[in-house]
């Protein structure tokens, strides 16, 4: 969460006078957000509220370096909705198999702040602090004023749809999975919709996110997510789940179409959520992944698009290479470690494609059968 709070702390240092050092003591301004040590739990509240039940922590009071902090007014939906937005962000950006590669997701979010911000030099800024207590240069970083989120989402929604639409492109590149940058770019859209209504419609000024984050603390963190969200929005807010689903469950529809094996809103809401297809006409089984048919010899083919994606610009990448023996070597050690990944885990009919099409690239690049090229395209 941004910084919002500020403390008084004790700072001693040194300073010289005459012949003689001494010790001087001051008190200074040391901001905190509000949730104290908590800091991740508004990341998290906007996952689950969102139908991601894999929730992982994630932030937005300073940079991963720590050599940035961001600031803000005291203002419950710009305490709450950055960290909303950049939860959501990260959690489209998983695969639903446990992947966390979304650092630079992380990243490319604090870098945009950083960029519409306005710098104020130095502060004090930590997670938690007691009043009057000792303040260390670990604290010290450069003070980066953000604008209030509902400013933030009209002043700059254009620049974070393109940049995080390609972070969260690359995030699933990485891996290996190529999804269309349109579904990405609507995924987002849809987050900032989901961040602004939970922010401004939902959370509002009703309760001091310090209170929401002291109570989900105490009782509610290594609750299922179901029954953590039972206890936010039915318990402390006073906002049943229902209202919730009201404000954002047609943006929950369209991120699980986009991505159905991360966005599983039945796991967090239960029957609330069926209730709630129930009331829009729309059947549950038609936002469900969809199992692929088997081929004309009734084998059961997985998709290897992105398997397929990264065999052809290996491939491709030896002909800008004038097909060089080393730019050969390099593909073949490329494409072989791949087959080694895949024998070092147990069998499925998945790997066992994905090593047979490692293995064709291996011997059209040794027979420098490269017409053979277009057959893997055609597939």
């Amino acid at each position: 969460m941004v910084l919002t709070r500020k403390k008084t702390g004790v700072l001693e240092r040194e300073e010289k006078r005459m012949f003689r050092t001494v010790k001087v003591t001051e008190h200074v301004d040391v901001l905190t957000p509000p949730t104290g040590s908590n800091t991740t739990v508004f990341a998290e509240i906007a996952q689950m509220a969102a139908g991601l039940p894999d929730v992982h922590p994630t932030h937005t009071h300073w940079t991963p370096a720590g050599d940035h902090r961001f600031i803000s007014e005291k203002e419950t939906p710009t305490e709450v909705g950055y960290d909303f937005l950049i939860g959501l962000l990260t959690g489209i950006a998983r695969d639903g198999e446990g992947g966390a590669h979304t650092d630079h997701v992380k990243q490319k979010f604090h870098n945009i702040l950083m960029e519409v911000g306005e710098e104020l030099g130095e502060v004090y800024g930590t997670d938690e602090i007691k009043p009057l207590e000792k303040v260390s240069d670990v604290m010290l970083g450069v003070g980066v004023k953000v604008p209030k989120f509902r400013e933030f989402l009209q002043k700059h929604r254009e620049k974070v749809i393109e940049e995080m639409t390609e972070a969260i492109y690359e995030a699933y590149k990485m891996r290996g999975k190529i999804i269309d940058k349109d579904s990405i770019k609507k995924a987002v859209e849809h987050a900032i919709e989901i961040s602004d209504k939970l922010a401004h419609n939902i959370f509002d000024d009703r309760v001091d996110p310090y209170w929401i984050a002291l109570h989900h603390y105490k009782n509610l963190y290594d609750q299922p997510p179901s029954i953590q969200l039972t206890g936010i929005f039915d318990g402390a807010l006073k906002v049943p789940r229902e209202k919730v689903l009201e404000e954002i469950g047609d943006h929950i529809i369209e991120l699980k179409k986009i991505f159905p094996n991360v966005v599983k809103p039945e796991e967090v809401y239960g029957d609330l959520w069926y209730e709630f297809l129930r009331k829009r006409g729309i059947n549950p089984e038609e936002l469900e992944p969809q199992r692929r048919k088997p081929d004309k010899e009734g084998l059961l083919s997985p998709d290897l698009t992105a398997e397929k994606v990264e065999v052809l610009s290996i491939l491709q990448a030896l002909e800008f290479a004038g097909f060089s023996e080393e730019a050969k070597r390099r593909a073949v050690e490329t494409l072989t470690s791949r087959i080694e990944e895949l024998l070092g885990k147990p069998f499925t009919v998945e790997s066992l494609w994905k090593i047979g099409l490692y293995t064709i690239a291996i011997e059209i690049i040794r027979r420098n059968n490269f017409e053979r090229i277009k057959e893997i395209e055609r597939l």
